[in-house]
C-alpha cells in the first residue's frame, strides 16, 4: 500500500523486514552526524574524515547485531544510504550541531534552542540501552565524554588515534 502512495513522485522507498535494524540506524547516523561536524572543525584530510566514517560503521555493524538487527541492513538505503545523507551534508541539524559545537559553545547551545537536534536525545538513550546490556562502543563514549563531562574535541583525535 505503501508503495503505491509514492508510486508516481520523486519519493524513492524500499522495503525491510529488519524492524531493529532501520531502528537503530535512524538512531546512530544521527550521533555520527554530530561527531563528523566536530570533525569538519579540524580541518582533516578526506581520507582521515573517511577513516572516521569507517570506524563508527564497523562499530555500528556489530551494535545492529548485538540489538537484535541484521548486519546486511547497514548496507541499504535506510542504513549507508540515510548515513551518507545525515553525516556529510552541512543542511544536516545534527551535522551543524556537532561543528558548531566543536566550534563555539555559546553558537552551539542558541543552535540547539532553535533547532530539532536528534542526535542529542538518541546519544542519552542509546548509551542507556548500551549501558543496559554491558556493552561499549568507543564513538558513543566518546561523544558521551565531550557532551556529558565537558571534554573537548582533543577526544575525537584521540578516538582517530587509536583506531
Amino acid at each position: 500500500i505503501v508503495e503505491k502512495m509514492f508510486e508516481n513522485t520523486n519519493i524513492n522507498i524500499s522495503k525491510s523486514n529488519d524492524i531493529y535494524g532501520v531502528q537503530l540506524l535512524g538512531i546512530v547516523k544521527n550521533i555520527m552526524a554530530i561527531i563528523m561536524g566536530m570533525a569538519e572543525t579540524l580541518n582533516l584530510s578526506n581520507t582521515t574524515n573517511t577513516k572516521l566514517l569507517m570506524i563508527m560503521l564497523d562499530e555500528v555493524k556489530k551494535m545492529i547485531v548485538e540489538f537484535g538487527g541484521q548486519e546486511k541492513t547497514l548496507m541499504e538505503r535506510a542504513g549507508i544510504g540515510d548515513i551518507i545523507l545525515t553525516c556529510l551534508n552541512e543542511q544536516s541539524r545534527n551535522y551543524t550541531y556537532g561543528k558548531l559545537l566543536a566550534e563555539d559553545i555559546k553558537k552551539a547551545e542558541k543552535y540547539k534552542n532553535n533547532n530539532t537536534v536528534e542526535g542529542l536525545s538518541n546519544l542519552k538513550h542509546i548509551k542507556e540501552m548500551i549501558d543496559d546490556r554491558n556493552k561499549s562502543y568507543e564513538f558513543i563514549n566518546m561523544l558521551c565524554e565531550i557532551i556529558y563531562n565537558n571534554g573537548s574535541i582533543n577526544n575525537l583525535k584521540k578516538y582517530l588515534e587509536k583506531a
